[in-house]
């Protein structure tokens, strides 16, 4: 694993258990299963790999379904405007009697 131990204050303890070994900091020190460790500072973050982008997998997929979508609520709105305005005419016509 790649990664920093930090030097925290003497008063702080604690403890992380895996399924195979237990690693703790206790009054300064560093435990692993238990028995002190001297941890070496091995920092190389210069020489790891950046990552490799993944292709969008359904990015064409959503911007086809939103125009699909665009084009279902504008045949559905205009079809209400219709109903609208037939109603109203009918509704209009009852008092005209």
């Amino acid at each position: 694993m790649n990664f920093e131990w930090q030097a925290p204050d003497e008063a702080i303890n604690s403890k992380i258990d895996f399924a195979s070994s237990s690693l703790a900091f206790q009054n300064g020190q560093y435990l692993v299963n238990g028995k002190e460790t001297e941890v070496e500072v091995n920092s190389n973050m210069e020489n790891t790999d950046k990552p490799t982008p993944t292709p969008a997998l359904f990015k064409g997929f959503f911007r086809v379904e939103g125009q699909i979508i665009t084009v279902f609520f504008a045949i559905i709105f205009t079809v209400l405007i219709i109903f609208i305005a037939f109603g109203r005419k009918i509704y209009k016509n009852m008092f005209k009697r």
